[in-house]
């Protein structure tokens, strides 16, 4: 095949691969042969791979479908959800006689094979690709993921938010001053976003976006299987210490998922019988009424709200409003579940809600993406730098970049002066961090994450305020900290570099440093990270 870009969406449930054909100027969805199994969506066959991976004790590796086909979804040495325990850096994995799999190291041996394949054995070779991420992914995966690409020599790689490549592979008719509301609700998190096309065109004649305002929870359709999960011990009076509960979690986990599935198509669905051993089985049936009110007390209806009103909020400062809204795209698995679709179509009221394309949207539009569909964006979470407060003697932040800031920018965004701490310091840096919005966090949740010990077995674990922290803010240049040089030494507490803070075209934090010293500028707009 003749691809000159590939769009890779790499799921938490599933993957999609397209290739974008400069020739015919169409993007094109990817069959791998072994790994994928088509949906049925819309009329079409969507080739989803499933993002599966099976590790077996003789060493030999299944992936996608191939597990699914060899029945090993159930298995212990079968890791899935990677991409959500990437994001939230979850410490589960899973052991394989000697050795420990992580999820990090799942999804690069994933990813590999399906990479790998495509070079060697379809002949695929293309100048550019776009991956897709999540609005709230910190710097860490677009790292993790550059780091792949690194790996496989991959040519020029690039990255785009899930719901702009949404927005864009939805194919409506996009004229200039329209607006889009994205709403992607996948496998482990929902995102939205508000977009406008821009009046201004490329020069391959293609619209512009902008992004008005976006948002993201880690909350997805895995965690509504959870909630099933937590049903089906309830209603059968199970404890998840059970040996055989926790023995046969997978089967329950495997079970729920299913019931849900179903239950987007039927008004009454069962997990059908779940052996757990020694004569014990349980067989959960709802009605789609049941299923809702489970929804509802978890209170996912009202997180959907707040992350909508997050969103609109954003755009409302930036000048634009609910009612220019031109239609509503929605994306993802989780959003074929009718009762979303209904909270979706009665907040947006009289505005089109489109839902026909739920599967394989973000990945036609990373594709379009690296066909030349230009996006003009904005820094999605706060930086700040660190320091000790010499008041509390505890860490505070003080923030140089705020979510929301468009770029490049002009101007410095922010400045500040930096002192020596000790006699004779000569080497002198910022501890940068990245800082999600706490309008991103769910505030109806429970700090409860489902994981699967070394054992294989599914385990409901409450999440320390330490973890939280951890999830909440990540120190994005940990390993270069000091690039400022102080010659010679000056006295301690005393002014000695003044730094401005700007974002260049290719999202990177740069920084201007002039020694207060001596005058000179030691450092020109130099990159420091790349921001997300």
């Amino acid at each position: 095949m003749g691809f000159s870009g590939l769009g890779i969406d790499f799921g938490t449930s599933n993957t999609l691969i397209a290739g974008w054909d400069a020739d015919s100027q169409q993007v094109l969805l990817t069959h791998i042969p072994e790994y994928s199994r088509c949906l049925f969506q819309d009329g079409d066959n969507i080739p989803l791979i499933p993002s599966l991976i099976h590790y077996s004790p003789e060493g030999q590796v299944w992936i996608g479908n191939q597990v699914l086909q060899q029945g090993l979804a159930n298995s212990r040495f079968t890791l899935r959800w990677m991409k959500q325990y990437i994001l939230s850096r979850s410490p589960i994995r899973i052991r394989i006689e000697d050795h420990e799999i992580t999820p990090t190291k799942a999804a690069q041996d994933f990813l590999s094979t399906l990479l790998t394949f495509l070079r060697e054995e379809q002949g695929i070779i293309p100048r550019k690709i776009a991956f897709s991420a999540p609005v709230e992914s910190f710097e860490f995966y677009t790292n993790w993921l550059r780091t792949l690409s690194e790996n496989h020599h991959l040519p020029e790689v690039s990255w785009i938010d899930e719901p702009i490549a949404a927005a864009i592979g939805y194919e409506l008719e996009v004229k200039p001053g329209s607006i889009f509301f994205v709403f992607d609700f996948g496998g482990g998190t929902m995102n939205a976003a508000m977009v406008i096309v821009e009046n201004e065109l490329s020069a391959k004649n293609q619209p512009l976006c902008r992004v008005l305002g976006k948002a993201g929870k880690n909350l997805g359709g895995m965690r509504i299987d959870q909630w099933l999960y937590q049903e089906t011990l309830l209603r059968f009076n199970l404890s998840e210490e059970l040996t055989a509960v926790r023995q046969y979690s997978t089967h329950i986990l495997t079970a729920c998922e299913k019931l849900k599935q179903a239950l987007s198509h039927h008004h009454q669905a069962t997990t059908g019988d779940i052996l757990l051993g020694n004569g014990l089985a349980v067989n959960l049936t709802l009605k789609r009424e049941e299923f809702e009110k489970i929804l509802d007390r978890n209170h996912l209806f009202g997180e959907i709200t707040l992350l909508f009103r997050n969103v609109l909020h954003q755009a409302y400062e930036r000048g634009y409003s609910q009612d220019q809204i031109t239609s509503v795209l929605m994306v993802g698995g989780s959003s074929m579940i009718p009762a979303i679709q209904q909270h979706v179509r009665q907040y947006f009221k009289d505005t089109p809600v489109h839902v026909q394309r739920p599967l394989d949207a973000v990945a036609r539009g990373a594709a379009l993406f690296v066909g030349g569909m230009g996006i003009l964006d904005h820094i999605r979470h706060d930086y700040a730098i660190r320091y000790l407060d010499p008041v509390s003697h505890q860490y505070a932040f003080q923030k140089i970049v705020s979510s929301g800031t468009a770029y490049p920018t002009p101007q410095p965004v922010s400045r500040l002066t930096i002192k020596p701490t000790f006699e004779g310091q000569n080497k002198l840096g910022l501890a940068i961090f990245e800082i999600r919005n706490p309008l991103e966090s769910s505030f109806f949740q429970e700090n409860l994450e489902l994981i699967f010990d070394p054992q294989g077995s599914a385990r409901i674990v409450q999440l320390s305020s330490q973890k939280i922290e951890e999830r909440t803010c990540f120190f994005v240049n940990e390993h270069c900290p000091t690039f400022l040089t102080a010659d010679p030494p000056s006295e301690p507490g005393l002014p000695r570099f003044e730094i401005s803070f700007s974002i260049d075209s290719q999202k990177r934090l740069t920084i201007t440093a002039r020694d207060l010293q001596t005058g000179v500028i030691i450092l020109d707009n130099h990159p420091v990270i790349r921001l997300s």
